[in-house]
């Protein structure tokens, strides 16, 4: 993206907030706090604006030294399990606030930010979706759109956290709701070491339903 897009995009969006401070102050009724409104997504921005702003804010989230620590602790040194990842040094709380701020991006924007090499973008596209999902259980037809699109995604939660905070809010718990338990046993069966955890790890959604059959069924 490139640098004139930032500063295009940094300014809608301040501009809106300023708009909406505005509306705050002068309303007697409001009693929420500004901290409490949503980005606005593609009613406001072009797809490839809301990207450039959603990696903005986390980039504004960045700590000092932090890069180095988590590149350690997801051993991401030759050999490792996670060689090559990329980090910028985000914890895991701002990551959720933000991607709570874009929970209703278009799936393209989401797409995009879990295709990311940086592992902060991955993985906030993916809290992203936990939100979307949700926020979608009186809905079948969404929920479902929103399997596929984790599925077809899967094999890019390629590391533990990736798997740890998606999987059994999302995976888990419509296997919980429907029984599809055929789809944790496919992934079981995948050559890929991240699918397979996906797998086990959503059994965990499916243990707090009070059923454990394909929980032990993988893990045996």
């Amino acid at each position: 993206m490139s640098h004139n897009l930032r500063i295009r995009t940094h300014t809608k969006f301040i501009s809106y907030h300023r708009n909406m401070n505005s509306r705050l102050k002068t309303s007697p009724k409001r009693t929420f706090e500004c901290s409490n409104v949503q980005a606005p997504t593609s009613s406001t921005y072009s797809n490839e604006e809301l990207c450039a702003l959603w990696k903005s804010e986390l980039e504004s989230h960045v700590i000092p030294g932090k890069k180095e620590v988590l590149q350690r602790f997801f051993k991401t040194g030759k050999g490792e399990y996670g060689e090559g990842d990329i980090f910028l040094g985000i914890v895991v709380p701002d990551n959720r606030k933000v991607a709570r701020m874009f929970w209703d991006a278009p799936s393209e924007v989401i797409s995009e930010m879990i295709l990311s090499p940086i592992h902060e973008f991955r993985l906030s596209g993916f809290l992203a979706l936990v939100k979307r999902y949700e926020k979608s259980r009186n809905n079948p037809k969404a929920q479902n759109d929103i399997i596929d699109f984790y599925l077809k995604h899967a094999m890019y939660a390629n590391n533990w956290d990736l798997v740890d905070l998606s999987a059994p809010k999302i995976l888990g718990e419509y296997v919980a709701e429907t029984g599809q338990h055929g789809i944790l046993y496919r992934l079981m069966e995948s050559e890929n070491l991240w699918e397979q955890r996906i797998s086990i790890v959503s059994t965990y959604a499916l243990l707090c339903h009070g059923i454990s059959e394909p929980t032990i069924k993988i893990a045996t």
